[in-house]
């Protein structure tokens, strides 16, 4: 099992305890605590994602076990269940410090794995292909110049106009130290045929 440094200590104003593991610190929570079938006393840290069960040596801590943070079970006010062993935190007056950690750790890391599913699902939907009855478009995304824009506009225009492309939107914004000065863009699409994979597909001009 793993051993890890004693340099541990615990902050009673709320900061975390701090374990050293290798060279790096690892920010955790930590009580004391019996396990209750045999009577040893061991410390349990609670690091990002795991609590781990560690027996005291002369220098060091053995690790005896370990659990994701969200497989740990509350049993009751003072009794932890990690990895089906049963703890008792000693002193009983850490357990609501201890379990309030494990409880928000938990949470944190179920909202976290709720959002990367989000994340993940809304990529598929923008990156998966539609399908062959749907158009697929590419954009391109032009600067419309901080002078003469009026002029640029129809001259880019005109000349996409003729390759395909039509104009989306224009986004003008107002310069925040030059008044009257104005620095946007247009969005332009044109749709690709079936069996055609442009180079990009989203493009920028700034010419």
């Amino acid at each position: 099992m793993a051993e890890q440094n004693e340099g541990a200590f615990h902050n009673r104003c709320g900061a975390p305890t701090l374990l050293m593991v290798g060279n790096d610190r690892v920010a955790v929570e930590a009580a004391s605590a019996i396990q209750v079938d045999n009577g040893v006393a061991v410390k349990l840290w609670l690091t990002d994602d795991a609590v781990s069960v560690q027996l005291p040596r002369r220098l060091t801590w053995r690790e005896l076990l370990s659990s994701r943070v969200q497989d740990v079970v509350l049993v009751d006010a003072e009794t932890l269940e990690i990895d089906g062993s049963t703890f008792r935190i000693d002193p009983p007056d850490d357990a609501e410090d201890f379990f309030a950690a494990v409880r928000s750790q938990a949470t944190e890391i179920v909202h976290a794995q709720e959002a990367a599913a989000t994340r993940s699902a809304a990529l598929n939907e923008l990156t998966e292909p539609f399908g062959s009855a749907g158009d697929r478009w590419q954009y391109a995304v032009v600067s419309t110049g901080a002078f003469n824009t009026s002029a640029r506009l129809t001259y880019i225009l005109s000349a996409t106009g003729r390759a395909g492309w039509e104009l989306v939107t224009v986004y003008d914004k107002a310069s925040n130290w030059l008044p009257g000065i104005e620095n946007g863009f247009m969005l332009l699409r044109r749709r690709v045929p079936a069996g055609v994979e442009p180079a990009s597909w989203a493009i920028q001009y700034n010419g």
